[in-house]
């Protein structure tokens, strides 16, 4: 994640803690935030119906990943 490597060495060097550069990568992060909500959601979701589905079919339930 390129926002992130980038925010924590603006924040980690004295010569970097612009506040409009901290600002505008705070303002990326954020907006992607909501769409990696969606996906973990969806994924667990998805894992939550798979496993009924394996319920349902009697299937093995210790499958190793």
């Amino acid at each position: 994640m390129g926002h992130l490597d980038d925010l924590q060495e603006d924040l980690s060097k004295p010569e970097r803690q612009e506040p409009s550069r901290i600002k505008r990568r705070l303002k990326a992060l954020m907006a992607i935030a909501p769409t990696l909500g969606t996906m973990v959601a969806e994924t667990a979701d998805f894992t939550n119906n798979l496993t009924d589905l394996a319920e349902i079919q009697s299937l093995v339930r210790d499958i190793e990943l």
